[in-house]
């Protein structure tokens, strides 16, 4: 028998679980299990290696800066998991924040509560104004920036928005 203090057993791949021993932290052993297999696919998928991710930088945009992929992606994890406590800690069941997923859920029935009214989605206004257009690319090596918004009227690089 298993002592309530130590992890459930675990079928996860070795580096998986050297990179991401907040794994064990997810209650849900389905959830875990889908998040492991995801990085065990990312790993086999991929040209780097675990290693690789504890040693290559977050980003290229600040010189010198020694923070690796991994330091950086688990304490984001860090700092929504204590995110998340304090959420519950300070607002219970009013606004309760789902450790595994994150995911926060009111208190059963209250959405629309009082008026009885359905919650009508968001549209915006501009995007009823914006017609997609094709746009050539800026470099001249067909490098494929797809489509942008130009408004009615206008060529696409008067006013137009660029769409990834």
């Amino acid at each position: 028998m298993q002592d309530a203090t130590e992890p459930e057993e675990s079928f996860m791949n070795a580096d998986v679980l050297k990179l991401w021993p907040e794994l064990e932290w997810i209650r849900d052993e389905d959830l875990r299990e889908k998040t492991a297999r995801t990085w065990e696919l990312a790993l086999e998928r991929s040209a780097l290696d675990a290693e690789d991710l504890e040693t290559i930088p977050f980003t290229l945009l600040v010189p010198n800066l020694k923070v690796s992929f991994m330091a950086h992606k688990r304490c984001v994890v860090h700092v929504a998991r204590e995110s998340a406590l304090k959420m519950n800690e300070f607002f219970g069941d009013d606004l309760h924040c789902d450790m595994d997923t994150g995911h926060r859920r009111r208190h059963p029935g209250r959405r629309g509560q009082a008026a009885r009214v359905r919650p009508q989605p968001r549209r915006h206004h501009r995007q009823e104004r914006m017609r997609q257009v094709p746009a050539p690319s800026l470099h001249g090596r067909r490098s494929g920036h797809g489509v942008r918004r130009a408004r009615p009227g206008q060529p696409y690089h008067l006013g137009a928005r660029r769409e990834g």
